[in-house]
């Protein structure tokens, strides 16, 4: 952000950042954007302050933590968008795989192994062949960020299955 944004303001402690925020509202300072980078957890939280001053939020994944969240959230966009940054949506290896499964057999089941290692992992695979993951990866914020200024990012409701494919298995019984 800091090439194309380099007086953008950060804060690394909520309170400071809130100060910030009165600070602005009380000079009648537009707030147009604010990227929420906070551990997943309080993303939720965090969302729904930038939202009550009217602006837009840019929010890291996962947006939030439970599906019911995505619902409460979408109830109050109408006081600013809520944008999420999903990268690997954008990376070239991602988006040949998405074609090849949308133009294969609409019957079929795949069978896809993904190892995704930090620091940001260097392969997937799917039925048995290598998808590369190294080459690409390091813009791949920067044009999610892009796309955010052109209006064709990312929004709130394109996390919907992910989120609760994830919640279902989280509240899962452990089979022994």
């Amino acid at each position: 952000m800091d090439s194309f944004f380099p007086n953008a303001d950060f804060f690394v402690e909520f309170e400071c950042f809130d100060c910030h925020i009165e600070k602005l509202k009380r000079n009648n300072t537009p707030l147009d954007f604010v990227s929420v980078c906070s551990p997943n957890y309080l993303h939720d939280s965090h969302i729904r302050f930038v939202l009550r001053r009217d602006a837009n939020v840019i929010c890291e994944k996962p947006i939030v933590l439970n599906p019911w969240n995505i619902d409460a959230l979408e109830d109050i966009e109408k006081k600013g968008n809520i944008y999420t940054i999903l990268q690997l949506r954008h990376h070239p290896s991602i988006i040949a795989l998405k074609k090849k499964v949308e133009e294969g057999d609409p019957n079929k089941i795949y069978d896809i192994d993904l190892s995704y290692l930090t620091s940001r992992g260097h392969w997937y695979s799917m039925n048995g062949e290598e998808i590369e993951f190294s080459g690409s990866f390091t813009d791949l914020h920067s044009v999610s960020y892009q796309h955010v200024l052109v209006g064709t990012c990312y929004r709130i409701g394109d996390t919907r299955q992910a989120i609760e494919i994830v919640h279902d298995i989280r509240d899962k019984e452990a089979v022994a």
